[in-house]
């Protein structure tokens, strides 16, 4: 299974149930775990890919599409399940450490739907990617908006919508997430 991938790290354990597409653009860095039924699809058109880093877990059910863009996942992340992440043109940027709770979802793109006229599957989308900076939490349910930075060392809880940028080390809540408090003293 390894040879086709971009890289493959040592002592990677990829389940043979995940479902993987595009090995050849995606990278693994060292100790990295792939549960049952996950989805790796860097099955697109242009040479952008995944890049997942050293001891990070990928749990069951989750997808992360490239989709023309790249998703990178640092390393000593956790990737609970039924996560879904799409990479669209400008991608997702994962820092180091982050933990993401089942079933947050992140897409990094927005449909247009400026014209009423014009149906909106023919309006095209926008792209301009997703970030989060290392030691970041992001709870059960949580939905990171396109455009949104996540800052180092937040707090994200369950079933926020995240639809602006969040400072370092800020917990924020809600729909639309609010930061309700700094976690430096």
């Amino acid at each position: 299974m390894k040879k086709r991938f971009h890289s493959f790290g040592k002592y990677c354990n990829i389940s043979f149930k995940s479902i993987v597409r595009g090995k050849e653009k995606i990278s693994l860095g060292e100790n990295c775990t792939i549960h049952d039924y996950a989805l790796l699809d860097a099955s697109n058109l242009i040479d952008k890919g995944i890049i997942i880093g050293n001891n990070t877990i990928i749990h069951s059910f989750t997808h992360i599409k490239s989709f023309d863009g790249k998703i990178e996942i640092g390393h000593n992340c956790t990737i609970n399940s039924f996560c879904l992440m799409y990479g669209c043109e400008k991608g997702i940027k994962i820092g180091n450490g982050v933990r993401i709770a089942t079933g947050a979802s992140m897409v990094a793109n927005s449909h247009v739907f400026d014209n009423p006229d014009i149906y909106i599957s023919e309006q095209g989308v926008t792209s301009k990617g997703i970030i989060i900076e290392d030691d970041v939490w992001i709870a059960s349910g949580v939905r990171i908006i396109d455009g949104v930075t996540v800052g180092k060392g937040s707090v994200i809880g369950a079933n926020a919508v995240v639809t602006k940028d969040i400072p370092p080390y800020s917990i924020a809540v809600g729909v639309p997430a609010q930061v309700i408090r700094s976690r430096k003293v």
